[in-house]
């Protein structure tokens, strides 16, 4: 790591740790992931150099761009890997250049956080001397259909060039990817999958600024773009390759689309507006953190780029789908994050994912919908989507409980995901739904009192009637929860966080009521007794996401050292493992949403979430400086936090509470506060 802005890699791997550094230095825009094998393989043992569109699954998987079907949630094999549009193959004095491991003297790779870019160099010797391939590789997130990349070719000896630039379908593809048909036809590969929507891909290459006229076409594989040139002694050859991809599914002739685009396209553009893009996300979204751990910033930067390159940054997004993270309700996760960071993306997403999953089991979804009225203070969503979901949600719950001879109601026969009944065992009365429930529960109470809610209409509209609504008074007094003489909130196999996951989100004073809500006492030291009793479950050691939470539990205890330890476990997951050459697991998007969030939101003491901004920092002592600007109803709060004192800046007039004490910030004045210990 270099700079707090890149991760870089300087010895040649091969296997599993090549593929997981290829993995982390993927660039994408939401529309596109495209992994960060070099230039010039293939799909090997060590290099994928794949390429996939959101959306795209399999045959099995028919897409989720258009309204999901049961069929479509049973089974999703993966993304589609299209053909491979970044191939160069080098031809030295007649002799194809090899780059594999053993003759590769020297490489550097990085991908730049700051920038956008990903970067390749490559020396390999060969019988005359020795030979560098250069490559930086860019994707446009403002026209999401183009990426390409520019390279430098040299040697330390004269000699004559073939460079060729393919799209090679020879060995990413197959049937097994849905894929039926493939037709080349000049700068243009065309797709045909098994659901008969088509996917074009159009490329050109230029060098030392001239375009490749020479084209081969292979009917069914590759398409070939070829030139020959003579170099001298370390002379620079400078070559291009930009590419445009398009599906039927959004243009109705993929083909055209994709060809026109890329004839007026070029690299200079895409370079633009990929540091357009990029400025602004870290001018309004990077965090900054000096710690006694050098990785630190850099990691955090990490977790910055990975959720920016899978949604737009402040404006509506074009795509809704991550796709190096092939999970939708993964996105639910990280929810907060970019609530507090871009509104309209967080709206958008909130769209796409309430229109595309099923209230059965989205009770976490409700919350997030909660959290964005909470944090932006639009209720407009409300009457749009989200009352119908929200009471959609609450019936269906509600229509699993019943009243038992102990005079509580018990959730029961449901499965671990309604939506794969088949894969899924029974269980009942888990903690985390049956708060969350009762949660969600308090949420209806309230909204009759909201006038500006076409409450009656929508619950007539969902069959949430009269009876329905007195039973819900019901369960929120009753429910069940399974509570030990000691006041542990008992596990019963479901989920392996559990009543965690509720301190997490709802915190321990909401949770607290609801449990005494619900009429069970919990003791003065019920936090501890719990946290105790989690940790004492050994299935929980090496869970990822038990780390965050237990993380969070230690900064409410106030010990922000073994916080921090739990923290530091996550931070640097998928590049902690290739340090140790083991496998790198790709971190889901729930640990990089909680990870930002617990530097945001818990370290810092920010609270967003009770209608009013809270602030009370609890700051790792090894951390010494911690800046980043939130977002909340439509005010712009910068805050920096130092060993000492906590700053504040507000883009306009506003009351909040430093440590619970109220303070007025004056738009663009600098407000100061000692921390407390």
């Amino acid at each position: 790591m270099t700079s707090g802005w890149m991760i870089d890699f300087n010895k040649v791997e091969i296997g599993k740790i090549s593929y997981g550094q290829e993995s982390l230095m993927t660039l994408g825009n939401g529309y596109l992931a495209w992994r960060a094998a070099p230039v010039w393989s293939r799909c090997s043992e060590s290099h994928w150099p794949g390429l996939c569109i959101a959306g795209f699954f399999d045959h099995k998987r028919k897409k989720v761009t258009g309204e999901l079907t049961l069929d479509d949630h049973e089974v999703c094999d993966g993304l589609i890997s299209l053909p491979n549009p970044q191939l160069i193959r080098l031809l030295v004095n007649g002799k194809e250049v090899d780059f594999s491991d053993r003759n590769v003297v020297d490489r550097r790779s990085y991908v730049d956080f700051q920038h956008g870019t990903q970067f390749d160099k490559y020396t390999v010797r060969v019988e005359e001397g020795y030979i560098s391939l250069t490559t930086t590789k860019y994707v446009d997130p403002i026209k999401y259909h183009s990426f390409g990349f520019e390279g430098t070719f040299a040697a330390t000896f004269e000699g004559d060039l073939i460079l060729e630039s393919y799209i090679d379908a020879s060995m990413n593809i197959s049937e097994n990817d849905g894929i039926t048909s493939g037709k080349v036809s000049d700068h243009l590969f065309l797709l045909k999958m098994a659901n008969n929507l088509e996917i074009a891909l159009a490329a050109k290459t230029a060098v030392n600024g001239q375009l490749i006229e020479q084209i081969e076409l292979n009917q069914d594989k590759q398409l070939l773009e070829s030139v020959k040139q003579h170099f001298r002694v370390n002379e620079s050859i400078i070559f291009d390759k930009v590419i445009n991809l398009a599906t039927s599914d959004e243009v109705g002739n993929p083909g055209k689309f994709a060809r026109d685009s890329v004839e007026s396209l070029s690299l200079v553009d895409i370079k633009a507006n990929s540091k357009k893009y990029w400025a602004e996300v870290w001018g309004e979204a990077d965090i900054e953190i000096k710690s006694e751990d050098p990785d630190i910033q850099c990691l955090t930067r990490m977790n910055i780029f990975h959720l920016w390159q899978a949604a737009q940054f402040n404006e509506k997004s074009h795509n809704d789908i991550s796709v190096r993270f092939a999970s939708l309700t993964d996105k639910s996760s990280v929810f907060s994050y970019y609530v507090t960071n871009s509104p309209n993306t967080a709206r958008d997403l909130l769209v796409c994912l309430i229109k595309r999953n099923d209230p059965r089991n989205e009770i976490t979804l409700v919350y997030n919908l909660w959290i964005y009225q909470q944090i932006t203070g639009d209720s407009s969503l409300m009457n749009e989507i989200g009352l119908e979901f929200l009471l959609e949600t609450a019936k269906f719950w509600l229509n699993k409980t019943h009243l038992e001879g102990d005079k509580h109601y018990h959730l029961s026969n449901s499965t671990l995901n309604e939506l794969h009944p088949k894969n899924s065992v029974l269980w009942s009365d888990n903690s985390y739904t049956n708060l969350m429930l009762t949660w969600l529960l308090n949420w209806v109470f309230i909204l009759p009192n909201q006038n500006e809610l076409n409450l009656l209409e929508i619950a007539k509209k969902v069959g949430f009637d009269n009876d329905l609504f007195n039973k819900a008074r019901a369960v929120s007094k009753s429910l069940f929860l399974g509570i030990s003489a000691k006041g542990e909130i008992l596990l019963n196999g479901y989920n392996s966080v559990d009543c965690l996951t509720n301190i997490y989100n709802l915190g321990t004073g909401q949770l607290k009521k609801l449990i005494e809500q619900l009429g069970y006492y919990l003791p003065e030291n019920w936090l501890q007794i719990n946290y105790g009793y989690y940790l004492s479950q050994k299935i929980f050691r090496s869970n990822t996401l038990l780390s965050i939470l237990l993380a969070s539990i230690n900064v409410t205890l106030g010990d922000s050292k073994t916080a921090l330890d739990y923290f530091n476990e996550v931070i640097g997951l998928d590049n902690n493992d290739l340090l140790k050459k083991t496998v790198a697991g790709d971190t889901y998007f729930v640990i990089i949403g909680q990870v930002l969030e617990m530097i945001q939101n818990k370290f810092s003491g920010v609270n967003l979430c009770e209608g009013e901004i809270l602030i009370s920092p609890k700051l790792p002592d090894s951390w010494h400086k911690l800046a980043f600007v939130q977002k909340f109803q439509g005010v712009n709060l910068a805050i920096e936090i130092s060993d000492q004192l906590l700053y504040l800046v507000a883009d306009q007039d506003i009351s909040l509470k430093v440590y619970g004490k109220e303070a007025k910030l004056r738009s663009g004045l600098l407000s100061t506060f000692a921390l407390q210990k």
